[in-house]
Order: structure tokens, then C-alpha cells, then sequence
């Protein structure tokens, strides 16, 4: 949980004084303090009686972010769940400050070209210098920079194959949501790929081949919901936490059931590059419990 504390009279003039107030000096260097919405990293930053300095909670860090392969000065990274893929609130632990020291570069020359949510694991591409920023910005224009995701929806989609078009919007709290004001328009194709057993007191599971056009966010998730199959362990969005099996043992899905499982940068229609990052074990055994075929999402996400 996230700490608040607000100054009281006489107590300090600086962010640094209040944080040793408290022991919480190593907040600063690690992202997490904020002085209202702003992100403050200087002990100096001057503070006033009745100020609010929050500190959030510390993420931890995730072990497992691993360049996959790399293409002109673009890289394929592979990112755990849990693990955002760029710094948040939590601080700086993200996949992109990972990358950076592999690289052995500052991760101000990084650029998350494509985002997972922290809650998603996969392959995103990460450019490195402004130039391969921009190239990457045209790719996404034209659309030849693909990617690919599995899914484990919470049940069927009808028809089986076809696209979602429903425009996304901010919604509240932080929590983008179908439609409302602001919306942007957002195009998925999708496909069902696999159904597993039905479940003890719901429908069977399915596992779907997800293509997202544009990149909302949440634009997968969101879109599921709307036609009816939330994502499993997608409790935002409506998705079950827990599942029951039909011989009466529950399972307990412990993050969202999806996964970034290709990207691809096309070029005059025939593929210049592809990386995959295989179905996660977790999922895959998820996806077994519930009575899929564990070859099918093998075989989706073996490149």
C-alpha cells in the first residue's frame, strides 16, 4: 500500500527531511515518491506545512526479461508478468530500465515502441535512439508492425473469428473502459483457436488468436468483455479470479490470461522480422487444468 504523509508545521522544509522523518530515504532513488502528480527524485524539492508527499509501494523486481533478437536498432524483449514495461508509480523497476542495463546504455536512449500492461507477459519491442523511435512510429502507421497475443477467455465468442471495433475511452480512475467521452476508435481481430472442458458451473474456457489493428489501452481486454468473454483473471474487466473445475477443485487465476506471443515488422507484405516469445508456464498449465490441448498454444507460439 501506498504511504501518504503530509507535513505539519515545523516539520521540514524539503521532501529529504520528511522521507528521514519516516525511514523512507530509498524511496527517492527507486521512483517513488510524488509530491502531488509529480514524480519527485530530489531530496532539495521544498515542501510546505500541509503538503501531501505520497510514497508508493515498492514493485518488486522480476527476474527474466531477456532480449529476444534484434533488428536494425529495434529489440525484441521479453517481459515477464507483473513487471510493467515502463516505470510507473511503483517506481522504476520496469522491463525498459532492464533492457537498458543489458545494454549497458541509459534508459533515456530506450523508447517502448509496443506496452503490455504489468499484468500481461510477452514480447515487446523496445527502440533504441530517436531515429529508430520515429521509424518505428511510421511502421505502427502503416501497419507493418504486428503483433500477435493468446488468450484464455472466460468463454466463447460469437462467431468464432471476426473483429471487434468498439471505440475505447479513458474511463475513471485510471481504468480505460468501452466507449464514453473521449473515446478513440479501436479495431482487434480475433479468432478461436481451442476450447477447453466446461466448467462446473459455467461455460468452457476458449483460447483465442488476438490481432490488435490499433493499440488502446487495455484494447484486448476491453474488447473481450464487450463480446461477452472476459479474460480470465481480468477482474477490472469482469474476468473470474477463481475457477471451478467439474470434478469440484477451484483454481485460482493469479494474474490476466493473456500473452504477447509475436511481433512482426512486414515489409512490402513479406515479414522482414519476427520474434516469438513462447506460451508462459503458467498459462500453459492454466490452459491444461482447465482440459485444453496443451498443443495448440505450443504450436501457436513456437515461431
Amino acid at each position: 500500500m501506498s504511504m501518504r504523509l503530509v507535513v505539519r508545521p515545523g516539520e521540514a522544509t524539503n521532501v529529504g527531511e520528511v522521507l528521514a522523518l519516516h525511514g523512507a530515504e530509498s524511496a527517492l532513488a527507486e521512483g517513488r515518491v510524488f509530491v502531488g502528480a509529480k514524480r519527485v527524485d530530489d531530496a532539495r524539492h521544498p515542501v510546505g506545512e500541509g503538503d501531501e508527499i505520497v510514497v508508493e509501494e515498492r514493485r518488486e523486481v522480476r527476474r527474466g526479461v531477456r532480449v529476444i533478437s534484434e533488428y536494425q536498432s529495434f529489440y525484441a524483449v521479453f517481459k515477464p508478468h507483473g513487471l510493467p514495461t515502463e516505470p510507473d508509480r511503483s517506481g522504476t523497476a520496469s522491463a525498459l530500465h532492464s533492457v537498458a542495463e543489458l545494454l549497458g546504455v541509459p534508459p533515456s536512449v530506450l523508447h517502448a515502441a509496443t506496452r503490455l500492461d504489468a499484468q500481461v507477459s510477452g514480447v515487446v519491442v523496445v527502440a533504441r535512439g530517436a531515429e529508430a523511435s520515429r521509424h518505428c512510429t511510421e511502421l505502427k502507421a502503416k501497419g507493418a508492425l504486428r503483433r500477435r497475443y493468446l488468450a484464455v477467455a472466460s468463454r466463447a465468442v460469437e462467431p468464432a473469428a471476426g473483429t471487434w471495433n468498439a471505440p475505447i475511452g479513458p474511463g475513471r480512475h485510471g481504468v480505460p473502459s468501452l466507449g464514453g467521452r473521449g473515446a478513440r476508435d479501436a479495431l482487434t481481430r480475433y479468432e478461436t483457436l481451442a476450447s477447453a472442458r466446461p466448467l462446473a458451473s459455467s461455460a468452457a474456457p476458449t483460447l483465442l488468436g488476438v490481432e490488435p489493428v490499433t493499440g488502446r489501452p487495455h484494447q484486448i481486454r476491453l474488447h473481450a468483455a464487450g463480446a461477452g468473454a472476459p479474460l480470465l483473471g481480468d477482474v477490472k474487466h469482469g474476468g473470474p479470479r477463481r475457477v471451478v473445475l467439474p470434478d469440484g477443485r477451484a483454481l485460482t487465476v493469479e494474474r490476466v490470461a493473456l500473452h504477447a506471443v509475436q511481433v512482426q515488422v512486414v515489409v512490402e507484405g513479406v515479414p522482414a522480422w519476427t520474434a516469438t516469445a513462447p506460451f508462459p508456464d503458467d498459462l500453459a498449465t492454466l490452459w491444461a487444468a482447465l482440459g485444453g490441448d496443451p498443443a495448440v498454444p505450443a504450436r501457436e507460439s513456437s515461431g
